[in-house]
């Protein structure tokens, strides 16, 4: 257990490294969560959504942002969450394209209606 009222120089070496055991280990457990499926970069938000390099930008600042870390230049998106975010933002806002479902691989229908003509063409859905 860590006691604040010691100076540093008055600790032994066995509390010393008895103190970075419980600080590691505090930090591991706290940090270790299960990784899911990601993606990187706006190449990876691109394929994820089949969107242009534009709208990558605008869902990674903007409908994604909780699900996106980004050092940097280097950019890693959790997957699974930023799907369930860009449903969510999609739900409210009320358009008929299942992008996210598109992204996942499904096929549409032509009954799935679309906000614009220009999804529906990109999605083949007309």
């Amino acid at each position: 257990m860590i006691n604040f009222n010691y100076k540093i120089s008055d600790l032994t070496v066995a509390e010393f490294m008895e103190i970075v055991r419980e600080l590691q280990s505090g930090h591991t457990e706290k940090d270790a969560k299960p990784a899911g499926r990601l993606v990187y970069g706006l190449r990876g938000i691109q394929e994820l959504f089949r969107c242009s390099h534009k709208t990558a930008q605008y869902y990674k600042d903007h409908v994604i942002q909780e699900a996106v870390r980004q050092n940097g230049r280097k950019i890693v998106v959790d997957a699974d969450l930023a799907l369930r975010l860009f449903n969510d933002k999609r739900s409210q806002a009320g358009t008929g394209c299942d992008e996210a479902a598109l992204a996942q691989g499904e096929t549409s229908t032509p009954e799935v209606g679309c906000k614009t003509i220009k999804h529906a063409l990109q999605y083949g859905q007309l």
